[in-house]
């Protein structure tokens, strides 16, 4: 009928058809052009909710718009109904609500959101919408290596493959792609699936969000392992930025796992994360925000008995002293280094096959050495010569071995040990964020206890190695350039 309409007004009828799903229907003389509709833009959306709020003298008091735009995901039927009820809620306790419970907020008489996204959902096959309940676990974007192993993990895909479920839910718009292999649940889409998955399958999602944290603190220690490699740092900082929500959010789920004992399903990915842990608390250092590695840090440390796991309780101790160090609770940092120092001296045969565990406590306890008796230089130098003989002996040419001489380089102001350091550095890491700070110790030495010119341009070009490093490698403006 469409076409023969179109037929009859000479090809200038076009129609405009509203639908859930892409369609797709190519012929020769009828052309279908899918327009998707998405959210609002941020300034469209605030100009929709006012525009729906009655009272001008309401919409003058109105303070925190944005927020309210944000919790509504600048979707049209949200912002009508938020606007509407502005006449009847105050600001604050109606951004409240929508915090705690979006979908019961959302509905002004005959209009809910929860209903338009049900006739959607309704519409599904069974495993599709248990693949949508299953990858509302995600708390943000999501690539496919993800999504296929929480779905395999949780339902039967032999009907229906993963990347076939995952077009239909793109096709009908549940599952926005926002770039190639990646996706993303819009939040009050993923408020109604997590509200499905509670009510009908809640054991089944809290087994697949347990999976989804597996996959992501595996992922953590391979993405760790490649910031070791050489010339491999930059690329593996882009990967945890890339997926920075899900890393965080499954850290904090990882550490209440592990209180609570839930940790059936987590046990390879834990044995992988453990492995040569302070490197990869190294590498969660240069990732995270100070303060929230200190909480994970904290949180990890109660969850190690130290009966029987001495080695990981000594790495805590000293690792999370090293940050309270750093912010200046001095008194705390002690407490710490003497429990790490006790552990250590009560379970020395455990450390005899870990070997970076043992060199990691030595160059942390020079460094307790040098805060706690700053003027007993022999004590601290000859905890690093321990350290030192250890990575020879253990370690060999290794990330830990490079930055043990340049901690003796730095206290014995030895070049010898600093160059040595930048060898092992550019052979093991090649360009890497522990690189450019032994450029930069280097340079600091030339700087201080040089005595001709020569010596103060080496400075300088270590300082420009340093810096173009840095800059390279696209942190040049982080706490950690120098």
């Amino acid at each position: 009928m469409l076409r023969e309409m179109r037929a009859l007004s000479r090809q200038n009828l076009t129609f405009v058809i509203t639908t859930r799903r892409i369609i797709n229907a190519p012929s020769s003389d009828f052309t279908i052009r899918n327009i998707r509709l998405t959210c609002l833009s941020s300034d469209e959306a605030s100009n929709l909710l006012l525009s729906k709020v009655h009272s001008e003298e309401t919409r003058q008091t109105l303070s925190q718009t944005t927020k309210m735009v944000s919790l509504c995901g600048c979707v049209p039927l949200a912002l009508c109904i938020v606007g509407s009820l502005l006449s009847d809620y105050k600001e604050d306790r109606l951004i409240r609500s929508l915090e705690k419970e979006p979908l019961d907020v959302l509905q002004d008489d005959e209009i809910s959101v929860e209903s338009a996204i049900k006739t959607s959902f309704d519409l599904l096959s069974q495993t599709e919408q248990e693949a949508l309940a299953i990858m509302s676990v995600f708390p943000g974007s999501f690539d496919s290596d993800a999504a296929e192993t929480v779905i395999a993990a949780g339902i039967d895909t032999g009907a229906q493959p993963i990347v076939r479920i995952l077009r239909s839910l793109k096709n009908r718009s549940l599952v926005e792609q926002p770039s190639s292999c990646r996706y993303k649940i819009h939040q009050l889409i993923q408020a109604f699936a997590k509200k499905i998955g509670q009510t009908e399958a809640s054991p089944q999602v809290l087994r697949q969000e347990i999976v989804a944290c597996s996959h992501f603190i595996s992922r953590l220690a391979d993405n760790a392992n490649m910031y070791w490699s050489k010339d491999k740092c930059k690329e593996s900082i882009e990967a945890f930025n890339e997926d920075r929500h899900n890393f965080e959010y499954f850290l904090q789920f990882y550490v209440h796992a592990m209180k609570t004992r839930n940790v059936d399903l987590l046990q390879t990915s834990t044995r992988r994360f453990l492995d040569d842990f302070p490197q990869k608390c190294m590498y969660l250092e240069m990732c995270l925000l100070p303060s929230f590695y200190i909480l994970i840090l904290e949180g990890l440390l109660t969850n190690f008995d130290r009966e029987s796991q001495p080695v990981h309780t000594v790495e805590h101790l000293c690792l999370l002293g090293h940050e309270i160090r750093k912010v200046g609770n001095q008194t705390q940092y002690k407490d710490l280094m003497k429990q790490a120092k006790l552990v250590y001296a009560g379970n020395y045969t455990e450390f005899e096959t870990n070997g970076l565990s043992r060199v990691y406590f030595f160059n942390s306890y020079a460094r307790f050495l040098s805060v706690l008796l700053p003027r007993s230089s022999e004590l601290v130098i000859k905890a690093y010569e321990i350290a030192l003989k250890l990575c020879r002996r253990k370690l060999n040419e290794h990330p830990e071995t490079a930055a043990t001489l340049i901690f003796i380089g730095r206290h014995q102001k030895s070049i010898v040990h600093l160059l040595e350091a930048m060898d092992l550095f550019r052979h093991c890491l090649g360009e890497h964020l522990m690189t450019a700070p032994g450029h930069k110790a280097i340079a600091d030495f030339y700087f201080a206890h040089g005595n001709i010119t020569a010596d103060l341009d080496k400075s300088f070009a270590h300082y420009g190695e340093a810096l173009a490093m840095m800059e390279k490698l696209g942190v040049a403006a982080t706490r950690k350039a120098f």
